[in-house]
């Protein structure tokens, strides 16, 4: 947010020069990557009126869902918001079709998010490959069913048409290492290179959480935050926007994840998905 130039009495005033020089500091130090709303409120938590006029654009507006939300779920109850969340990705640059689906902690539903982008990508034609990065949870390879031991993390899945799967398993150990040391990058370049897909959505681990999604992020490059109102901590959201911007990542956008709301059009497309319309 640009504020207007301030202006100075001629007269010395000492006080006021000091607080001017410290405006100056703040404004120069947070700059482009802060979003006003988590600078300032009371609550810890962001609500939805802290949502309002952010400074990065929010891409979708996900209903909130009962549970953990599978692939039949998300076409019937989120069609449309993920239909208008693939549409604006896709008139996007997204550089080698790479993409990260990150939130600041757990709970605020970036796992939900990924499946259901990289469904709707997949209707509209594209070829996706979704990867689980969230390798101490493997939340995404659970929800599909794949967390049995043999599972490989080069292992591909295939989902449904246009869509398949690399899954992981937890581990707790050697997580870092894994990042740090390129693999993790000289896997996304194998699959870069072959040129089979369109996109490649990886949903990561929290960004507040983990100190190994930050630099995968600067692997990906692309990053969409995905925020819960009512869950989202603006202090933890604060800090990932920062670690982002430190590592280079640029956020493409915001979703707003869990919103309560059971419009006309929501039920209109939940009976178009379940054929009563």
């Amino acid at each position: 947010q640009v504020l207007d130039q301030p202006t100075v009495d001629p007269k010395p005033s000492s006080p006021k020069l000091s607080l001017i020089a410290l405006g100056a500091l703040l404004a120069s130090a947070l700059g482009s990557i802060a979003l006003a709303l988590l600078l300032e409120g009371r609550n810890p938590l962001l609500g939805p009126k802290d949502l309002q006029g952010v400074e990065f654009p929010v891409l979708a507006r996900i209903p909130l869902l009962k549970g953990p939300a599978l692939e039949s779920d998300l076409e019937a109850e989120t069609g449309v918001e993920f239909q208008r969340l693939a549409s604006a990705v896709s008139l996007m640059p997204i550089e080698n079709g790479r993409l990260m689906v990150s939130s600041s902690s757990f709970g605020e539903g970036k796992t939900t998010v990924t499946l259901g982008l990289a469904i709707a990508l997949a209707d509209l034609g594209f070829r996706v490959l979704l990867v689980d990065g969230d390798f101490r949870r493997a939340e995404l390879s659970r929800r599909l069913g794949f967390t049995r031991e043999g599972v490989l993390q080069s292992m591909l899945v295939h989902l449904r048409p246009d869509l398949d799967l690399v899954p992981t398993i937890p581990r707790q150990r050697r997580v870092m290492e894994l990042v740090a040391r390129g693999r993790f990058e000289r896997s996304l370049e194998t699959l870069h290179e072959s040129g089979e897909y369109d996109y490649v959505l990886i949903d990561s681990a929290p960004l507040g959480l983990t100190s190994e999604s930050a630099l995968m992020a600067a692997a990906v490059r692309n990053v969409l935050l995905v925020i819960r109102p009512g869950t989202s901590d603006r202090n933890m959201v604060n800090d990932s926007i920062e670690q982002l911007a430190q590592h280079n990542a640029r956020i493409i956008g915001l979703t707003i994840n869990g919103v309560q709301t059971r419009s006309e059009g929501y039920r209109y497309a939940r009976n178009i998905a379940q054929g009563n319309a």
